[in-house]
């Protein structure tokens, strides 16, 4: 495919907050910068798409959730037309074929920890397991999974289980833990010393869509430095996707619960990939050398959207060269899906 050069739109990326022009090539961002540079860098051998004034942000990432194998193909197709490019799903039928894969989402799929302890041999496209309570973890377990390299998924129904599966995998050397990439799941409190144990054993934490019950200790882990997710219902299917998603966090029903519009956004984007353990650690930006997952959309305003009104009226400086989002309010039409591109290749 020959390089696409996109322009006269705006690009969300930190590489360049006034970005409104990048080049794909090979699956891959490979420039980004403004229209005046993509002219100067676009030849006969690209082609050339005018945004219109459009934005194209990286796709939405799917923290987690539930689903059976044969209700999975229409989620997947409700998360593509949300924007999303990437899901994490856990099965609940270990009897049936992993889904096939879908043309404009990727997938990985989880299974229940019994498969493994059942001694089963576990499907092409299974990326790892998930637990339902602590007592299934065990060092065997644990050992197995390293070994083979799967991802664990503690899947939270209670806050009393998180200090347990933290016990848990405690014991474990720092290079078993990053084969396993354990992460918590539909997390909706955390107490701070359980805060601190998972930032320590480097354990992403996935906050449920329910903001309203997780806000408050979702804004902790996330002035902790905590490596922290955002859209994860383990159990059920997600009620929030994307914009509606990241409206929930800027604008929750307790006011004092609420983060900007970037810490949101990167929530449901860059920091899944990161959850997932994606071999490039630029997965889910649009900066150079990031796969070009993205989705282009229709918006009527950008904004820099903040709790604290005397940090956007800095923000919004062009010196503090923060990147736009779309305006999240009542009044303000939620962005629309326009175009969705995986890997550099128009995929909705």
């Amino acid at each position: 495919m020959p390089a696409l050069v996109m322009l006269e739109g705006s690009v969300y990326s930190p590489a360049d907050p006034f970005a409104t022009a990048i080049v794909l090539n090979e699956g891959q961002v490979e420039w980004v910068g403004q229209d005046a540079g993509a002219r100067s860098i676009a030849d006969s051998s690209m082609t050339v798409q005018e945004l219109g004034g459009r934005l194209l942000t990286p796709s939405f990432a799917l923290a987690a959730s539930s689903v059976s194998s044969a209700d999975a193909p229409a989620l997947l197709d409700d998360l593509a037309a949300a924007g999303y490019g990437y899901a994490r799903l856990l099965l609940t039928d270990i009897d049936q074929e992993v889904p096939a894969s879908h043309s404009a989402v990727a997938a990985d799929y989880y299974l229940p920890l019994e498969t493994l302890e059942e001694g089963r041999e576990l499907p092409k496209g299974v990326r790892g397991l998930y637990a339902s309570s602590p007592e299934q973890i065990s060092s065997q377990v644990l050992a197995s999974l390293a070994e083979q390299r799967r991802q664990l998924m503690l899947v939270v129904t209670d806050e009393t289980q998180v200090g347990e599966y933290l016990a848990a995998l405690d014991p474990l050397d720092s290079l078993s833990r990053l084969r396993i990439s354990p992460s918590l799941e539909g997390l909706t409190a955390l107490g701070q010393e359980e805060l601190e144990k998972a930032k320590d054993l480097q354990v992403s934490l996935g906050f449920s869509t329910d903001f309203d019950r997780a806000g408050e200790a979702f804004n902790r882990a996330l002035a902790a430095g905590a490596a922290v997710t955002l859209g994860s219902t383990p159990g059920t299917q997600p009620t929030l996707l994307g914009w509606e998603l990241v409206n929930a966090a800027v604008n929750p029903s307790l006011p004092e619960h609420a983060v900007s519009a970037r810490a949101a956004f990167a929530a449901c984007t860059r920091a899944v990939y990161r959850a997932a353990s994606a071999a490039n650690p630029f997965t889910g930006q649009l900066v150079p050398g990031a796969p070009a997952h993205c989705a282009l959309w229709a918006i009527t305003e950008l904004i820099v959207q903040t709790p604290d009104s005397r940090i956007a009226a800095w923000s919004t400086d062009p010196r503090a060269r923060t990147p736009l989002l779309p305006v999240l309010a009542d009044d303000v039409p939620r962005p629309e899906l326009i175009s969705l591109y995986h890997s550099g290749l128009k995929v909705g």
